[in-house]
């Protein structure tokens, strides 16, 4: 899904998507998570894209 909709991060203006991958997982906040399984993601997500 392409989202091209882009909104405004605080003060500065860095624009940003409001759309994530939910990353948060890869800081093991859930669990573990090691790198390889990381990248494993990132690149699904590249390939839906």
């Amino acid at each position: 899904m392409k989202y091209n909709k882009y909104r405004k991060l605080g003060k500065n203006g860095a624009e940003v998507a409001p759309i994530g991958i939910g990353a948060m997982s890869f800081t093991n906040f859930y669990g573990p998570c090691n790198d390889e399984q990381a990248n494993e993601v990132l690149t699904a997500d590249l390939d839906l894209n």
